[in-house]
């Protein structure tokens, strides 16, 4: 006899949403303070960087990851 599993629908979007206007944010609606602390370490390290020109694509790489992350995980 086979039995039904109810698994609750994933929330994607709205995180994601949360994640691209304020990043790590998506991270805290879905549980992950840790990932949201280290997304907002990685923004706090490419912004000192952006001093030494380095942080830009760094602040980029760290946003899109952040959205990414707050979508899929």
């Amino acid at each position: 006899m086979s039995r039904i599993v109810y698994q609750p629908k994933s929330k994607h979007g709205v995180p994601a949403l949360l994640s691209f206007f304020l990043p790590g944010l998506g991270q805290v609606v879905k549980g992950q303070v840790v990932k949201a602390i280290g997304v907002w370490v990685g923004l706090g390290i490419a912004g000192v960087m952006c001093f030494f020109l380095i942080g830009f694509p760094l602040l980029f790489v760290v946003w899109v990851w952040g959205v990414a992350d707050a979508y899929n995980a």
